[in-house]
């Protein structure tokens, strides 16, 4: 069994925000101050992450410091005690989250090519803090 090891040179630029999805990540995020992804996965190093659920964003969170991989109930014991976790020995990555600021409601508004509504993300994208922090729709956090 691998205990966790942190994601080494992580260095995170403060202007940088990651938007993940995730309708089961953001009341994780809420209630334990926690983002769980698949193990390794890779990100740019940023200060700060939201969260994209239900068509829109809501909440802002600092990353308090670099993510962990190769985390389960076992070796991350707090991890047991998170309703839906269900994992048991499948190893994740782990994002310790502070600082929480909720925003918007920052609305989906991107379309298709055929008009049809699509998904601001299925897995991760990046804006600036600014953007996010200024922003009501999801057009505005990826054009100028």
């Amino acid at each position: 069994m691998l205990n966790p090891t942190e994601v080494s040179s992580w260095i995170p630029d403060d202007q940088l925000v990651i938007v993940v999805a995730g309708r089961w990540a953001q009341p994780v995020a809420l209630r334990h101050g926690l983002y769980i992804c698949q193990d390794e996965r890779s990100f740019r190093a940023a200060r700060h992450i939201a969260i994209y659920a239900d068509g829109q964003i809501r909440y802002l969170f600092e990353i308090m410091g670099p993510p962990f991989n190769h985390c389960n109930p076992e070796n991350m014991p707090l991890l047991a005690g998170i309703k839906g976790y269900e994992f048991e020995a499948e190893a994740h990555q782990v994002m310790h989250l502070g600082n929480m600021r909720e925003i918007g409601p920052i609305r989906n508004d991107l379309t298709s090519q055929s008009g049809r509504r699509i998904a601001f993300t299925q897995g991760q994208r990046y804006t600036s803090l600014s953007k996010i922090l200024t922003a009501h729709t999801t057009t505005e956090l990826i054009h100028p």
